[in-house]
């Protein structure tokens, strides 16, 4: 799971409030910013909130994993 922080924004696109939430992937953050949203609030933005999530080095993992395995082969 990856944390999201969602942003609800007013009027002339001030902040109203913010949260993070735990979810598997954008869309579900997506639902639950849908299902939560205030009345007030015009428009959600959603971002990963995890500072150590790095999706290059994630990247880096997969493929010396995929590396070793043909080297296995």
């Amino acid at each position: 799971m990856i944390n999201y922080k969602v942003m609800y924004f007013g009027k002339q696109g001030r902040l109203l409030s913010q949260r993070q939430v735990p979810c598997d992937g954008h869309w579900e953050a997506c639902e639950w910013a849908w299902k939560h949203k205030p009345s007030r609030a015009d428009d959600f933005h959603i971002e990963e909130a995890d500072l150590d999530h790095d999706p290059e080095a994630q990247l880096r993992k997969e493929d010396e994993a995929i590396s070793a395995a043909f080297h296995i082969l």
